[in-house]
């Protein structure tokens, strides 16, 4: 019986068949990993614009002690009270995100 050196044809094509699998696995999930990656990124960016909007409108209201909306704050151990201020929201109209917040009002100063 003689010893083969080498390998045969089938095994070549068995083993790139193998391989060409493995590469397409592998590009695929690193295709949806970038993909996944710029859709972060633009969420991102949307949040923070939203958020500085937000911070612009805060910060016009900074000295304002008229707002008419009210929260209930609840301490455990003291009880709750009543808080007037403003409810400030801002929404990004492309994405839909959407940020609240309240301000309360400044006390008054004798």
């Amino acid at each position: 019986m003689k010893f083969r050196k080498g390998l045969t044809l089938i095994e070549i094509i068995i083993t790139f068949a193998l391989v060409s699998i493995l590469a397409v696995v592998i590009l695929n999930i690193f295709n949806i990993s970038i993909a996944t990656i710029f859709k972060s990124g633009r969420q991102t960016q949307s949040i923070l614009q939203v958020k500085e909007k937000l911070d612009k409108k805060v910060k016009n209201l900074e000295d304002k002690t008229d707002g008419e909306d009210t929260i209930t704050v609840i301490i455990p151990g003291v009880g709750q009270k009543e808080i007037k201020g403003s409810i400030i929201e801002e929404e990004d109209k492309d994405t839909g995100f959407k940020i609240n917040t309240f301000v309360p009002n400044k006390s008054k100063k004798d």
